[in-house]
């Protein structure tokens, strides 16, 4: 079942993109719809080709990402707690970073890595405190029965 919804999804990327390329030729060989700023082949294909890539790359990870090994385990145990975490953090991180008189690629990169390191950091820190663990709802480590 895998295999087939990935194959149709790719198809429909494809069409969609190629309808989008396909209506941009057409309508911008009509002279009237060109007119002003702000044509009809903008209005159109823009918001079009950016939810098709979009769900090109959301199909493109769930089907060359569709592996377990520790880290997927690990992200998959973690995702919700990060999700809940990277919030506070990437805002206090911006607000301190943005104060520095640095380029916005600089400031981009370091809001990222630092608040990714303080998210995990974190993280780590909740996970190994049995109370703390319960109060965000992370479970405990498997006991083997055996």
């Amino acid at each position: 079942m895998r295999r087939s919804y990935a194959g149709w999804f790719g198809y429909y990327v494809t069409s969609g993109y190629t309808s989008t390329a396909a209506l941009w030729l057409i309508v911008s060989t009509m002279p009237w719809l060109m007119s002003g700023s702000l044509t009809l082949v903008d209005v159109i294909s823009s918001p079009l080709t950016g939810r098709i890539g979009v769900l090109a790359f959301l199909g493109a990870g769930g089907h060359l990402m569709n592996v377990t090994n520790n880290l997927a385990a690990y992200l998959g145990a973690a995702s919700y707690l990060v999700y809940i975490l990277r919030q506070p953090f990437l805002v206090a991180t911006a607000w301190y970073v943005l104060m520095i008189s640095v380029p916005p690629v600089v400031q981009f990169a370091a809001i990222v890595v630092i608040s990714v390191l303080l998210t995990f950091t974190c993280y780590e820190i909740i996970r190994r405190i049995p109370v703390v663990r319960v109060l965000f709802g992370i479970a405990g480590p498997r006991k083997n029965i055996a």
